[in-house]
């Protein structure tokens, strides 16, 4: 991991801001290691640092620190019925999931239609994860919002960063939950 110090750091300034898009394709490289594009943190740091403080005085960067943490995944798959001429692409895509995964994130592999259905891992085994996501089959009708819920609560004691995945065409016929809940 890096450290950044610097106590009268001003983005308004072109050779802070230089310093700052600097700052930002170093930590984007860090965080990233081989993979091309940048994690969604690490592309807003230059935005916030930019932004005056709650008594309009500029924010100065003292200390920042990247690392890479580990992270559980749960790949959370529509498997209805509407998803039957396009479970071929959704499985791929769920698929390239595993070129970015470091060794110690771990996935669960989450299919649902009305309900969630057959929960794979937390894993880090590569073929584990192939299997269950090559055995979706799509079926019956679709809550995506009750599910979503339901799979945001499978990482309540998952440590590190806590991802969901969504794959979806974005039909909902039967949730009872709402977007508001």
């Amino acid at each position: 991991s890096s450290d950044v110090c610097s106590s009268d750091l001003d983005v308004g300034r072109d050779d802070d801001r230089a310093f700052c898009v600097g700052l930002h394709q170093h930590l984007a490289r860090e965080a990233c290691g081989s993979r091309e594009r940048p994690p969604v943190a690490v592309v807003g740091l230059v935005r916030f640092l930019g932004e005056p403080g709650p008594g309009g005085e500029r924010q100065a960067l003292e200390l920042f620190r990247s690392e890479v943490q580990p992270a559980t995944y749960v790949l959370l798959i529509d498997s209805s019925q509407s998803m039957s001429r396009r479970i071929d692409f959704v499985k791929a895509a769920a698929r390239r999931l595993l070129d970015v995964l470091n060794p110690e994130d771990r996935v669960l592999v989450v299919p649902f239609a009305a309900a969630l259905g057959a929960v794979t891992g937390p894993t880090a085994d590569h073929d584990t994860i192939i299997e269950a996501i090559s055995a979706i089959r799509a079926t019956g009708r679709t809550a995506i919002l009750d599910c979503l819920s339901q799979a945001a609560g499978l990482l309540k004691d998952a440590t590190g960063r806590r991802v969901v995945i969504l794959l979806t065409d974005g039909y909902d016929e039967r949730s009872k939950q709402n977007d508001q809940q």
